[in-house]
């Protein structure tokens, strides 16, 4: 019954997020040509994510209308213990809280070290709290993904951001 509650409470928040990237590309034509264009790339982007979530979870729901009840969540280990207990703290916060507590810390960091330097430090810190651990790759990554949104924002999109500890250089 908690999946099916949770699936219908999932629909009803990518219809709301689906409504709003719809009103901000709408609210969006009243900007000049150029600022117009990464909010309505990024809202329609995001409609098309939610509308093919919606349509996911409503073929879920469907799916889910005639299924049997799921066994138990805590069942045992074979120790005697629960799995849950086992498992270290990083592992026992889901994956989602965090993306939420580390785009908190990112948000915060936008001002004062910079859009380079904060992004490059969430895409160092983020893999690895998700369990990826070859730093042969993400530190190439961060590097070019933190300059290159940089300079996409700044010469493609004409959005100043925040140069912050690096402003002389920039």
């Amino acid at each position: 019954m908690k999946k099916k509650k949770s699936l219908w409470v999932e629909t009803i928040i990518m219809v709301i997020i689906a409504a709003l990237c719809a009103y901000v590309f709408i609210a969006s034509n009243a900007y000049k040509s150029e600022s117009k264009l990464f909010p309505q790339v990024v809202s329609a982007l995001t409609f098309v994510c939610s509308a093919a979530g919606i349509l996911l979870r409503i073929k879920d729901i469907v799916k889910q209308h005639g299924a049997a009840p799921e066994q138990s969540a805590a069942e045992e280990a074979p120790s005697g213990e629960k799995a849950e207990d086992k498992k270290s703290i990083l592992q026992r916060i889901p994956n989602h809280y965090l993306a939420m507590i580390g785009t908190i810390f990112y948000a915060a960091a936008l001002n004062p070290l910079g859009f380079i330097l904060s992004t490059a430090a969430a895409l160092l810190v983020l893999p690895r709290a998700f369990g990826y651990k070859n730093w042969k790759v993400i530190i190439p990554v961060a590097l070019v993904f933190s300059l290159g949104l940089y300079f996409l924002f700044s010469n493609v999109f004409y959005i100043r951001l925040p140069a912050g500890i690096l402003k002389g250089i920039l």
